[in-house]
């Protein structure tokens, strides 16, 4: 027993100072991480979603000039129109203003924003700007069984970040361990750019940086561009090389993020007074895929939220000549999708001016 006692007070007596050593290290990555995790959230470029020491890329941009617009505009218009690329590409505000006499605005952006993002823009646009009469949110059939998580790594939490309620904040603090993991690459990327060049007289402006993906323009001339059409994106040529073939997935469920979203977005919708219309986008007549969830989902939202409209056909179907890829429009798609919505928004415009029966 003397001898098993010797042999543990030895044991107890190394593996003090190893735990101890340990227990430090730990502490120090603890610390090193939260310090760039602080560095990461708080350290901005203008505007704050883009990286701060690199030309942005062409979605980035896409995703920040709806947002920018929404938060640094004051003009009124009538209809806006959210949603994904489908509806940033696929509807002009233009025609569609010459087809209804409305004033319209495109703040599509990217499915990978999710209906947080899409309720987001609605919210910093009635922040700022006269409240429209109608909202649309158009998004394309085959978003509905993806969560925004899936979708394009960080972008949903930096647009949080970037244009949610805390904003403004002088020092914020992450929201939960993904938010340390993510301002904590961020924090990395900061400090070692600011080390390489400490004492740079000018500051890199992201926004007169060539696009990546963009062609010959950068951040500010392609954001010009994009205001002039009122925030439609028109997509070049007649089809995407790859064709217009979908990719006929068997069925097309409703994941768990539009319900909640939906109803967020309805109730600010109500707050404010504005009607709230769901028109989906159309897809290649080509397509197979079952969309029958789709469809009773959909017919339940109108049951749950009385001032909310679906138009129908819920899956509207266009011949391959109209379309740029199976859920995209070319510019005669474009033409003929933004007269009928034209007629639908005047339509639900009219039944709300209708005296009750």
């Amino acid at each position: 027993m003397a001898a098993q006692s010797r042999v543990y007070r030895q044991a107890a007596t190394r593996l003090g100072p190893t735990a101890a050593i340990m227990g430090m290290a730990l502490l120090c990555l603890a610390l090193l991480a939260g310090m760039t995790s602080l560095l990461g959230e708080n350290y901005r470029a203008d505007p704050p979603f883009l990286d701060p020491f690199r030309a942005p890329t062409r979605d980035e941009a896409m995703i920040v000039y709806p947002a920018e617009y929404a938060l640094k505009s004051n003009e009124y218009n009538d209809v806006l129109f959210i949603g994904d690329s489908t509806c940033r590409c696929s509807i002009d505000p233009v025609v569609f203003e010459q087809a209804s006499g409305l004033r319209a605005y495109n703040l599509g952006s990217m499915g990978a924003l999710g209906m947080d993002g899409y309720r987001l823009l609605l919210q910093v646009y009635l922040e700022h700007h006269p409240k429209p009469r109608v909202a649309v949110l158009a998004v394309t059939p085959d978003d509905f069984d993806s969560e925004a998580s899936e979708n394009l790594g960080d972008f949903p939490h930096r647009f949080r970040w970037s244009y949610g309620p805390h904003r403004a904040g002088t020092l914020r603090l992450p929201e939960d361990v993904e938010s340390v993991k993510f301002f904590a690459r961020r924090g990395v990327g900061v400090g070692l750019a600011l080390w390489a060049e400490p004492f740079a007289e000018r500051r890199f402006d992201p926004r007169v940086q060539f696009l990546e993906g963009g062609g010959k323009h950068t951040y500010l001339t392609l954001e010009v561009k994009v205001q002039k059409s009122r925030g439609f994106w028109a997509l070049t040529g007649k089809h995407w090389p790859a064709g217009t073939d979908p990719p006929n997935k068997p069925t097309v469920t409703v994941a768990r993020q539009w319900s909640p979203g939906i109803s967020e977005l309805a109730k600010l919708a109500d707050a404010n007074g504005v009607a709230l219309v769901v028109r989906l986008v159309p897809i290649v007549d080509t397509v197979k895929t079952d969309y029958s969830p789709v469809r009773e989902w959909l017919n339940g939202l109108e049951r749950e939220h009385p001032r909310l409209t679906v138009v129908r056909p819920e899956i509207l179907l266009y011949n391959a000549e109209l379309c740029w890829d199976y859920q995209h429009l070319n510019a005669e798609g474009v033409e003929k999708f933004s007269r009928g919505l034209a007629q639908d928004v005047t339509a639900v415009l009219s039944k709300s001016r209708a005296p009750p029966q």
